[in-house]
Protein backbone atom coordinates (compact mmCIF):
# COMPACT_ATOMS: atom_id res chain seq x y z
CA UNK A 1 0.00 0.00 0.00
CA UNK A 2 1.47 3.49 -1.31
CA UNK A 3 1.37 6.60 0.28
CA UNK A 4 -1.13 8.08 -1.48
CA UNK A 5 -3.71 5.06 -0.86
CA UNK A 6 -3.11 5.90 2.87
CA UNK A 7 -3.92 9.17 2.55
CA UNK A 8 -7.08 8.51 0.61
CA UNK A 9 -8.16 6.67 3.99
CA UNK A 10 -8.00 9.87 5.36
CA UNK A 11 -11.16 11.80 3.41
CA UNK A 12 -12.00 14.71 2.49
CA UNK A 13 -10.20 16.58 5.33
CA UNK A 14 -6.86 15.36 3.53
CA UNK A 15 -8.04 18.05 0.86
CA UNK A 16 -7.85 20.78 3.95
CA UNK A 17 -4.64 19.31 4.98
CA UNK A 18 -2.96 18.89 1.75
CA UNK A 19 -3.95 22.76 0.60
CA UNK A 20 -2.62 24.24 4.52
CA UNK A 21 1.16 22.33 3.59
CA UNK A 22 1.28 23.77 0.30
CA UNK A 23 0.60 27.38 2.03
CA UNK A 24 3.09 26.82 4.39
CA UNK A 25 5.61 25.33 2.06
CA UNK A 26 4.87 28.40 -0.50
CA UNK A 27 5.27 31.20 2.46
CA UNK A 28 8.48 29.37 4.22
CA UNK A 29 10.58 29.32 0.72
CA UNK A 30 9.54 32.59 -0.09
CA UNK A 31 9.99 34.09 3.28
CA UNK A 32 13.47 32.07 3.56
CA UNK A 33 14.38 33.81 0.05
CA UNK A 34 13.31 36.93 1.08
CA UNK A 35 15.31 37.42 4.23
CA UNK A 36 18.44 35.57 2.92
CA UNK A 37 18.81 38.12 0.63
CA UNK A 38 18.03 40.97 3.74
CA UNK A 39 21.00 39.39 5.63
CA UNK A 40 23.50 38.77 2.78
CA UNK A 41 26.38 41.07 2.94
CA UNK A 42 24.70 43.28 5.93
CA UNK A 43 27.76 43.51 7.95
CA UNK A 44 29.89 44.30 5.23
CA UNK A 45 27.79 47.08 4.10
CA UNK A 46 27.72 48.60 7.56
CA UNK A 47 31.33 48.66 8.18
CA UNK A 48 31.80 50.12 4.59
CA UNK A 49 29.24 52.70 5.38
CA UNK A 50 30.28 53.70 9.21
CA UNK A 51 33.84 53.82 7.76
CA UNK A 52 32.91 56.27 5.43
CA UNK A 53 30.81 58.58 8.19
CA UNK A 54 33.65 58.32 10.63
CA UNK A 55 35.86 59.63 7.89
CA UNK A 56 33.65 62.37 7.37
CA UNK A 57 32.65 61.60 4.66
CA UNK A 58 28.31 61.62 5.30
CA UNK A 59 27.47 62.28 1.40
CA UNK A 60 29.50 59.32 0.64
CA UNK A 61 28.21 56.91 3.08
CA UNK A 62 24.51 58.11 2.36
CA UNK A 63 25.19 57.18 -1.48
CA UNK A 64 26.60 53.97 -0.14
CA UNK A 65 23.51 53.34 1.71
CA UNK A 66 21.25 54.36 -1.59
CA UNK A 67 23.47 51.49 -3.39
CA UNK A 68 23.70 48.85 -1.29
CA UNK A 69 19.38 48.34 -1.96
CA UNK A 70 20.14 46.61 1.74
CA UNK A 71 18.29 46.89 4.85
CA UNK A 72 20.72 47.61 6.72
CA UNK A 73 21.56 50.83 3.84
CA UNK A 74 18.40 51.62 4.50
CA UNK A 75 18.18 52.15 8.52
CA UNK A 76 21.55 53.32 8.60
CA UNK A 77 20.62 56.07 5.81
CA UNK A 78 17.63 57.14 7.84
CA UNK A 79 20.35 58.11 10.69
CA UNK A 80 22.36 59.96 8.61
CA UNK A 81 20.06 62.14 7.50
CA UNK A 82 19.81 63.39 10.41
CA UNK A 83 23.19 62.73 11.89
CA UNK A 84 24.53 64.89 14.54
CA UNK A 85 20.62 65.31 16.12
CA UNK A 86 20.79 62.00 18.54
CA UNK A 87 17.09 61.90 19.13
CA UNK A 88 16.08 62.62 16.21
CA UNK A 89 18.55 60.10 14.88
CA UNK A 90 17.30 57.51 17.65
CA UNK A 91 13.65 57.59 16.26
CA UNK A 92 14.41 57.56 12.58
CA UNK A 93 16.32 54.79 13.07
CA UNK A 94 13.78 52.80 15.46
CA UNK A 95 10.98 53.49 12.52
CA UNK A 96 13.32 52.62 9.70
CA UNK A 97 14.03 49.52 11.75
CA UNK A 98 10.44 48.97 12.41
CA UNK A 99 9.66 48.86 8.69
CA UNK A 100 12.03 46.70 7.94
CA UNK A 101 11.03 43.86 10.33
CA UNK A 102 7.38 44.63 9.41
CA UNK A 103 8.08 43.65 5.48
CA UNK A 104 10.54 40.46 6.98
CA UNK A 105 8.15 39.00 8.93
CA UNK A 106 5.28 39.95 6.11
CA UNK A 107 2.78 36.61 5.90
CA UNK A 108 4.34 34.81 8.70
CA UNK A 109 0.85 35.08 10.40
CA UNK A 110 -0.21 32.54 7.45
CA UNK A 111 2.57 30.13 8.85
CA UNK A 112 1.16 30.54 12.52
CA UNK A 113 -2.36 30.01 11.22
CA UNK A 114 -1.59 26.27 9.55
CA UNK A 115 0.58 25.21 12.47
CA UNK A 116 -2.39 25.89 14.52
CA UNK A 117 -5.28 24.74 12.25
CA UNK A 118 -4.05 21.80 11.03
CA UNK A 119 -3.90 19.70 14.05
CA UNK A 120 -7.39 21.15 15.13
CA UNK A 121 -8.31 19.67 11.34
CA UNK A 122 -6.65 16.20 12.14
CA UNK A 123 -8.92 16.02 15.17
CA UNK A 124 -11.69 16.89 13.91
CA UNK A 125 -11.34 14.21 11.39
CA UNK A 126 -10.96 11.71 13.86
CA UNK A 127 -13.89 12.43 15.76
CA UNK A 128 -15.83 12.46 12.36
CA UNK A 129 -14.10 8.70 11.52
CA UNK A 130 -15.08 7.19 15.10
CA UNK A 131 -18.41 8.50 14.72
CA UNK A 132 -18.79 6.54 11.07
CA UNK A 133 -17.53 3.55 12.94
CA UNK A 134 -20.02 3.67 16.03
CA UNK A 135 -22.49 4.11 13.40
CA UNK A 136 -21.69 1.24 11.63
CA UNK A 137 -21.65 -0.54 15.36
CA UNK A 138 -25.14 0.69 15.31
CA UNK A 139 -26.73 -0.26 11.66
CA UNK A 140 -25.23 -3.58 12.52
CA UNK A 141 -26.95 -3.77 15.65
CA UNK A 142 -23.26 -4.75 17.40
CA UNK A 143 -22.53 -8.25 15.37
CA UNK A 144 -19.96 -6.65 13.71
CA UNK A 145 -16.01 -7.90 12.41
CA UNK A 146 -12.77 -5.67 11.84
CA UNK A 147 -13.78 -4.94 7.81
CA UNK A 148 -16.64 -3.01 8.93
CA UNK A 149 -15.30 -0.98 10.94
CA UNK A 150 -12.02 -0.42 9.02
CA UNK A 151 -13.14 2.90 6.89
CA UNK A 152 -13.80 4.83 9.92
CA UNK A 153 -10.58 4.17 12.04
CA UNK A 154 -8.85 4.45 8.91
CA UNK A 155 -10.38 8.20 8.57
CA UNK A 156 -9.60 8.31 12.08
CA UNK A 157 -6.05 7.57 12.58
CA UNK A 158 -4.77 9.07 9.06
CA UNK A 159 -6.40 12.30 9.60
CA UNK A 160 -4.82 12.97 12.78
CA UNK A 161 -1.38 11.55 12.19
CA UNK A 162 -1.49 14.10 8.78
CA UNK A 163 -2.87 16.87 11.02
CA UNK A 164 0.38 16.88 13.20
CA UNK A 165 2.35 16.28 10.77
CA UNK A 166 1.60 19.89 8.92
CA UNK A 167 0.95 21.54 12.06
CA UNK A 168 4.81 20.57 12.86
CA UNK A 169 5.87 21.60 9.91
CA UNK A 170 4.63 25.28 9.76
CA UNK A 171 5.44 25.54 13.60
CA UNK A 172 8.71 24.41 13.21
CA UNK A 173 9.41 26.63 9.36
CA UNK A 174 7.73 29.25 11.39
CA UNK A 175 9.91 29.48 14.44
CA UNK A 176 12.91 28.97 12.06
CA UNK A 177 11.88 32.21 10.08
CA UNK A 178 11.80 34.18 13.39
CA UNK A 179 15.18 33.11 13.92
CA UNK A 180 16.61 34.15 11.10
CA UNK A 181 14.82 37.57 11.70
CA UNK A 182 16.51 38.04 15.24
CA UNK A 183 19.53 37.73 13.91
CA UNK A 184 19.14 40.16 10.85
CA UNK A 185 18.00 42.93 13.61
CA UNK A 186 20.68 42.26 15.88
CA UNK A 187 22.43 42.85 12.96
CA UNK A 188 20.80 46.28 12.14
CA UNK A 189 20.52 47.03 15.95
CA UNK A 190 24.36 46.77 16.20
CA UNK A 191 24.57 48.93 13.18
CA UNK A 192 22.46 51.30 14.23
CA UNK A 193 23.97 51.96 17.68
CA UNK A 194 27.89 52.46 16.25
CA UNK A 195 26.16 55.52 14.16
CA UNK A 196 24.38 56.80 17.19
CA UNK A 197 27.64 56.68 18.87
CA UNK A 198 29.52 58.27 15.78
CA UNK A 199 27.19 60.81 16.26
CA UNK A 200 27.85 61.77 19.73
CA UNK A 201 31.77 61.64 19.36
CA UNK A 202 32.28 62.24 15.43
CA UNK A 203 35.89 61.49 14.15
CA UNK A 204 36.30 58.18 16.18
CA UNK A 205 36.66 55.14 14.24
CA UNK A 206 33.55 52.93 14.76
CA UNK A 207 33.51 50.20 11.96
CA UNK A 208 34.28 47.14 14.22
CA UNK A 209 30.82 44.87 14.06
Amino acid sequence: MNLLTVMSKGGYFMIALAAGSLVALAVLIERYIVIRRARAGTEPTAAGVLKLAGGGDIEGAKVQCKLSRRAVGRVLLAGLEVLGNVDAMRESVSLAGQVELDSLEKRLGWLSMVAAAAPMVGFLGTVTGMIRAFMQVQAHSGQVDASVLAGGIWEALVTTAAGLTVGIFALVGHNWLAVQIETLTHQLRKASLTLLKLSVAPGRDYVTL
